[in-house]
């Protein structure tokens, strides 16, 4: 088991190899607008793995971060069409 810190300062255990994704699905359900995560202050998509201790927080949309995650995001599929 690891210890998550949440944005809220909450402290949970999951397993480790839990995914961002599992994490914010546990914590605040389906309606959530996030894009990316920080682990440990390190930016990630959300299906990143946890393997260890760390502090988690969640990017959205309507942050300015979230927002230019998502437009990298749109780009790369852009490119991929052509």
């Amino acid at each position: 088991m690891i210890k998550v810190t949440l944005d809220d300062g909450a402290e949970v255990s999951f397993p480790a190899g839990i995914t961002c994704q599992e994490v914010l699905q546990e914590w605040k359900g389906q309606n959530t607008e996030a894009v990316a995560a920080l682990v440990d202050g390190r930016e990630c998509d959300l299906t990143t793995s946890l393997s260890d201790n760390c502090r988690l927080e969640f990017i959205d949309f309507g942050s300015p971060a979230g927002a230019r995650v998502y437009r990298h995001t749109a780009s790369h599929i852009l490119a991929q069409a052509v």
